[in-house]
């Protein structure tokens, strides 16, 4: 072999051949969260890879399969110091107890796969076990953050909680009979909790009631369900009565919490729950029209409570003379939401008189409704 300066060769040298790759990568984990890893904590591990170049094609992956191959999880990356790698997860809470086994992927730029798990760390497996002490109680929750807490004393021995979703033709007989209540528009919130002897024998009641904890989601704050006109407010907790066919509020303990979007309250047994909207906005109850009094010069009118799902919304207000004033429809007063507003002007800008109104709602579908107030200039 020579080289060449553009001018002149050097001095030959004889070249050793050439090296190919052909060396995958392996790895080391461990398992940083300790053992044996439980349902509502999350799993944390630490990969170090080991590659004659120390350099990847891409970011490796690793994923873990339950006892008995029942589900494999797929573990989120972190950050990367060297050649470790930091993965993080969440134990739902049916997945398998027993030996869960550990698996990864890495790529070097020679293009070899590395699959092979090396001894140290913690290995390649590690023990899952999602069983609750009733004797001591506990916690458990999915990724979902749907959750339940069995108090101490619930129930005489070991047991498992699994929290699923509901197949939707299960619910579709109470969804369509149900006139004092909706389910949200856009996104599923209806789980089945159940719970499970060691044997697998199904738990019915439990001697203390437990809390369930269900979330609603509202990433920008704004006080309403995401992708809905359901405000944080009309939340409740309902249990699918499947013998009557119906959707059934849970009163027991029942606490909104707007700031970390969760509804819970307390039960007796376990069934399907479902976030769902409160009956009393369908039927007109919480109908208003405020402030009442209401000055126009600083503030128009508001009338909220028409039900959400209501179509074709007519607003008349008449004065105490049974005189029409205003006729407010869809676009024109009443916005998406069937919330009313009104600027005390006539349709073509004069002001309307000051003194007391009379206002009738008519929907199609949900009926109608009236009140009075009382405006001025």
């Amino acid at each position: 072999v020579k080289s060449y300066n553009g001018a002149t060769y050097s001095v030959p040298a004889v070249s050793d051949g050439q090296r190919v790759d052909t060396i995958s990568p392996k790895a080391r984990i461990t398992l940083t969260s300790g053992q044996p890893a439980v349902s509502s904590v999350t799993l944390a591990v630490s990969l170090h890879l080991e590659e004659a170049t120390g350099v990847y094609s891409s970011s490796p992956s690793l994923t873990y399969t339950t006892f008995g191959g029942g589900q494999t999880a797929a573990l989120t990356p972190g950050y990367v110091t060297g050649s470790t790698w930091t993965f993080t997860g969440h134990i739902e809470t049916w997945y398998s107890t027993g030996t869960a086994t550990f698996s990864f992927s890495a790529t070097d730029m020679a293009g070899n796969l590395g699959p092979t798990v090396l001894a140290g760390g913690t290995g390649s497996t590690f023990m899952l076990d999602t069983a609750l002490s009733g004797a001591s109680g506990g916690y458990v929750a999915n990724s979902d953050t749907m959750a339940v807490t069995i108090p101490a004393g619930a129930y005489s021995g070991s047991l498992y909680v699994h929290i699923t979703t509901v197949a939707a033709a299960r619910a579709a007989a109470a969804d369509a009979a149900a006139a004092t209540s909706l389910k949200p528009l856009t996104v599923d919130l209806s789980r089945e909790f159940k719970a499970y002897m060691p044997d697998g024998t199904p738990i019915t009641a439990f001697s203390l009631p437990v809390t369930l904890t269900m979330s609603y989601p509202d990433l920008d704050g704004d006080g309403r369900m995401d992708g809905d006109y359901f405000t944080e407010t009309q939340a409740r907790l309902y249990y699918l009565d499947e013998a009557q066919g119906i959707w059934t509020p849970v009163v027991d303990g029942f606490v909104r919490d707007t700031a970390a979007n969760t509804l819970s309250a307390r039960v007796s047994h376990f069934s399907v729950y479902s976030v769902r909207v409160q009956a009393e906005e369908q039927n007109f109850l919480n109908m208003k029209a405020y402030p009442n009094p209401c000055d126009f010069r600083r503030h128009a009118l508001t009338m909220t409570g028409i039900p959400l799902d209501a179509t074709n919304v007519r607003v008349y207000i008449y004065n105490p003379a049974a005189e029409l004033v205003r006729t407010l429809t869809a676009g024109d007063g009443v916005n998406a939401l069937n919330e009313v507003t009104w600027d005390g002007k006539l349709k073509g800008g004069a002001k309307a008189a000051s003194g007391l109104y009379i206002y009738l709602v008519k929907t199609a579908g949900h009926g109608k409704a009236s009140g009075k107030f009382f405006g001025m200039w």
